[in-house]
C-alpha cells in the first residue's frame, strides 16, 4: 500500500537528530527533569537503555539520544542506533500501564494492517520489557514528515480511509475487546437537567 516514497509522509516519524545526520559519534544532552538526574545522564553513555536494549531486545545499541517529544509526563522516548546503524524508536514508560496500549496495535499489525506502527517483542514474546520502574517499549523509527505538515494527496486520503476502515472492522479476539476500556456515560446529570 505504501508504493512510492511520498507515502510514508503521513506516517508517524520523528526527524533524526543532526548529530546523526552528520555523522556524529556524540550524541546531544538533553535536560530530562522527570527522573532524577542520577538516572539520566549523556545520552551516549546512558547506563540503562543500551544493556536493556541488548538483553531483552538482541539490539546491537551504541547509542541512545533523548527525543524531546510528547506531553505524556510519565514517559520519554529515545532514538536508539545499533552498529550498523539502523534507528529505532524507545518509550520508556512508568506507573500505570494498560496492556491493550501495546497489544492491539500489534495484534492490527499481525493482521495485516500496514499503516499500525506496532510495538517490536522482545526475546521473551512480551511487548516490553523492564528497566527498574520503566517499561521500555521498542518500535519501528519511521522517518517522514508530520501529516499536519503538508497536504495528502487524493490517493494518500484514500489509503487512509481504506486503513481506519479496516482498523474500526477488524475482528478483535475476546481477551483484546474485554481488555479495551469503555466509558460508562451515567445519565445522572441529564436527567437532572431536564428537571428545570
Amino acid at each position: 500500500m505504501l508504493a512510492n516514497a511520498s507515502d510514508m509522509d503521513c506516517l508517524p516519524h520523528f526527524e533524526l537528530p543532526a548529530t546523526l545526520l552528520e555523522g556524529s559519534e556524540q550524541a546531544g544532552e538533553f535536560p530530562f527533569l522527570l527522573v532524577s538526574q542520577s538516572l539520566i545522564t549523556q545520552s551516549q553513555g546512558w547506563q540503562g537503555v543500551i544493556p536493556t536494549l541488548q538483553e531483552a531486545y538482541g539490539l546491537r545499541t551504541v547509542q541512545v539520544t533523548f527525543l524531546p517529544r510528547g506531553a505524556d509526563v510519565n514517559s520519554a522516548v529515545y532514538l536508539a542506533v545499533t552498529d550498523d546503524k539502523k534507528p529505532h524508536f524507545v518509550k520508556l514508560r512508568r506507573g500505570d500501564f494498560a496492556e491493550i496500549a501495546v497489544a492491539l496495535p500489534r495484534y492490527l499489525r499481525d493482521q495485516g494492517i500496514q499503516q499500525i506502527i506496532a510495538p517490536l517483542p522482545a526475546r521473551d514474546g512480551h511487548l516490553w520489557a523492564m528497566l527498574d520502574l520503566f517499561r521500555v517499549i521498542l518500535y519501528p523509527f519511521v522517518q517522514g514528515r508530520n501529516g499536519y505538515e503538508l497536504d495528502l494527496s487524493v490517493r494518500q486520503w484514500s489509503d487512509f480511509g481504506a486503513a481506519i476502515k479496516r482498523i474500526h472492522t477488524a475482528s478483535l479476539p475476546f481477551p483484546l475487546l474485554s481488555s479495551i476500556p469503555r466509558e460508562n456515560v451515567s445519565p445522572q446529570w441529564r436527567e437532572s437537567v431536564q428537571v428545570f
